[in-house]
């Protein structure tokens, strides 16, 4: 068995893959198969470090993933922070708060927006937060879910008059809308 090609590049250290090893992923059953094209597969498994800004899109640890890389090789968790939580979990969680996302002109830090939500209505079910949550793309639209939710847990609102309203309020399914009347 051997690991899939990915290589972590701190300074002109490559960290990670050596070819003919037992892939640690594989053995403690996090991934399986074999990948016809290691490259593409590679680049799928770690686009989320990416994301979170762990390493750079050349697959170069950044300065947060050379800090959790030491953290790790250290074996030193010990909380540190105002938070008291493990130093690996403070790295992860100021990560996340750094994510967005740009949708049309505004731009979205989804856990901000989660803990605006939790914050106002104490819980999400798997639905509102599958569905409601990703369509909170702006204060409007994420004051308007959050008022929505509260009539649906009243029994007066369904998830699919929800999610229509929101889309049906956008230029261009309104555009699209108008044009599908005029052609029937």
């Amino acid at each position: 068995m051997t690991c899939i090609s990915i290589k972590i590049k701190l300074g002109k250290t490559t960290i990670g893959y050596k070819k003919n090893t037992t892939c640690i992923c594989k053995k403690n059953g996090f991934v399986y198969g074999d990948a016809q094209r290691k490259d593409k597969d590679a680049r799928q498994k770690t686009s989320g470090l990416v994301d979170l800004g762990l390493i750079d899109t050349n697959r170069r640890l950044t300065i947060a993933g050379q800090a959790l890389l030491s953290i790790s090789q250290s074996d030193d968790f010990v909380s540190n922070n105002f938070l008291k939580i493990p130093k690996d979990s403070f790295i992860y969680l100021k990560q996340i708060l750094k994510t967005s996302i740009s949708v049309e002109s505004d731009t979205v830090r989804p856990l901000i927006v989660l803990l605006y939500l939790l914050s106002n209505l104490e819980y999400l079910t798997i639905d509102e937060f599958t569905f409601l949550l990703p369509l909170c793309t702006n204060a409007n639209n994420t004051e308007h879910i959050k008022n929505q939710i509260q009539l649906l847990r009243q029994g007066n609102q369904s998830i699919d008059n929800v999610i229509i309203s929101i889309l049906l309020a956008k230029d261009n399914y309104q555009k699209d809308y108008s044009t599908c009347l005029k052609t029937t």
